[in-house]
């Protein structure tokens, strides 16, 4: 079975800039997916936008690390990751601070949903796991082309996670 992963990807600081490492809720279920769906012939893809500057280069390097598909990874000049710095209080409780609201997720579709909809047409994809707030940071416009796509892909039996 083949299934894609479509949210957004953080650059996360935990207590130092120091300790930087990438994640995200999708980005991590795609990861874990993909650790353990080798041997069960489970092949994960990951599609997100991120930029062209040496964070974000790290990041996809790490994905295609653990055997994650990133073809479907947009890379665009001019914008950026989100940016996570999480603090932990005495009490364990995390509390997460994000910048860069104009990140690059959010413009994965303005060039076009023709990446995501041939691949979900051309790569027997079974299924596509996208979360609330996936959807949350893209343009209105966006959005709106993505429930189209998703209503297209449904009718040919894509199941929606």
């Amino acid at each position: 079975m083949k299934i894609v992963f479509l949210g957004e990807a953080l650059v996360e600081l935990n207590h130092s800039p120091r300790h930087q490492t990438y994640g995200g809720n999708i980005v991590n279920r795609a990861l874990y997916l993909a650790r353990l769906g080798g041997s069960r012939a489970i092949n994960v893809s990951y599609a997100t936008c991120i930029g062209i500057e040496k964070v974000s280069m790290k990041m996809l390097q790490c994905w295609q690390r653990e055997n994650i598909d990133t073809s479907l990874v947009k890379c665009l000049a001019t914008k950026f990751p989100n940016l996570c710095f999480i603090e932990t209080d005495n009490h364990g409780q995390r509390h997460y601070h994000y910048w860069n609201k104009d990140n690059a997720m959010r413009y994965y579709f303005s060039y076009g949903p023709a990446l995501l909809n041939h691949a979900l047409t051309n790569n027997d994809y079974g299924a596509i796991y996208i979360s609330g707030g996936c959807i949350a940071v893209l343009t209105d416009d966006d959005k709106t082309l993505l429930l189209t796509l998703l209503d297209a892909h449904k009718k040919e039996g894509v199941r929606f996670i």
